[in-house]
């Protein structure tokens, strides 16, 4: 599901306790498995109407009505849900207005605009499709049930990322200097930004591409973010990658709106643009891996950046 409801439809929200447990059925701690998941659903609001209905929609009474229709219309979704997660849940409203009125423990600070963790939508109907927000936990998820494979589809929009700040091509004399105490210049970094790359952890394959700003300490994705890259792969040749150690999440669903937005304001609707930006924490000083790939294998450095100039260096401590 988008960020947002799109045009025409108003998005409900509602909550129910949720009980994490890992996919054997074990839980170790119920305070850090007792948990609140909440559901999004968009509603069709327009073409009826219009501002009328809108207006309709937006007053007390008929919104609850409404809201209730929302629920019942996606029931189908909604076993699914319980099925999989293997609980029946008590989906209760959350006005946006009184999600500060709700206990802290048992509700995460709630805005209209939450970003659904997964999506669920029925392959046989564009009308049933529901978004989960799980708030944490979300790796201790079950497997999805295989009978539902063919009659509903599941997408997760978070997914955990290695960034690649720098792929080197070194010498053979700057390959033999990779020991402890020695320096490696980041040359892109010297860049008011940098083109660097995400690869899936921990099968090392390609997502996204991005602009590194690492001056304000964020990433903002480049129009082909999601294209698959063009270089050679490392098993051909020698490369020395360094690699941020502490992992970084980003939402795919995200990276796919931004790259359909740029090409509709590339074809002249300047108001689609849109640019999806990552924070991240501060450079200077985070631990990084320097690993150098060649055709007989790999060798791991720890390191950390040290920033020189305006620029980026890892400085190695010691290898792996």
């Amino acid at each position: 599901m988008p960020a947002v409801a799109p045009a025409g439809y108003k998005r409900y929200l509602y909550s129910a306790s949720y009980i994490a447990t890992f996919p054997d059925g074990s839980v170790t701690d119920f305070d850090d498995v007792c948990q609140s998941l909440t559901l999004c659903i968009d509603y069709a609001i327009g073409g009826k109407g219009g501002d009328a209905a809108e207006q309709l929609c937006n007053d007390t009474a008929s919104n609850s009505f409404q809201s209730a229709i929302a629920l019942a219309e996606q029931d189908p979704l909604l076993q699914c849900v319980s099925s999989w997660l293997n609980q029946d849940f008590d989906w209760q409203p959350v006005p946006a207005s009184d999600s500060q009125e709700l206990e802290p423990d048992l509700m995460p600070e709630i805005t209209p605009d939450i970003t659904p963790d997964i999506t669920l939508r029925s392959t046989k109907s564009t009308r049933h499709r529901i978004g989960l927000s799980f708030h944490e936990n979300i790796d201790r998820l079950p497997t999805f049930p295989a009978e539902y494979g063919e009659i509903v589809e599941l997408q997760k929009h978070k997914q955990t990322v290695s960034l690649c700040l720098a792929s080197l091509q070194l010498s053979d004399a700057d390959v033999q200097r990779l020991k402890p105490g020695s320096l490696v210049l980041l040359p892109e970094s010297f860049k008011d930004q940098c083109e660097v790359e995400l690869f899936a952890s921990p099968s090392g394959t390609h997502v996204a591409l991005a602009k590194l700003d690492h001056r304000n300490n964020n990433l903002r994705f480049a129009d082909d973010a999601m294209q698959p890259t063009q270089s050679a792969p490392v098993e051909t040749g020698s490369v020395t990658r360094v690699i941020l150690q502490q992992p970084v999440s980003i939402d795919v669903s995200r990276l796919s709106e931004s790259h359909n937005a740029k090409r509709s304001a590339r074809s002249g609707n300047a108001d689609a643009l849109v640019q999806t930006v990552v924070s991240l924490p501060v450079m200077d000083g985070q631990a990084v891996l320097v690993q150098q790939h060649h055709p007989d294998g790999a060798e791991t450095y720890g390191a950390s950046l040290l920033r020189i100039g305006s620029g980026l260096a890892a400085v190695l401590s010691a290898s792996d």
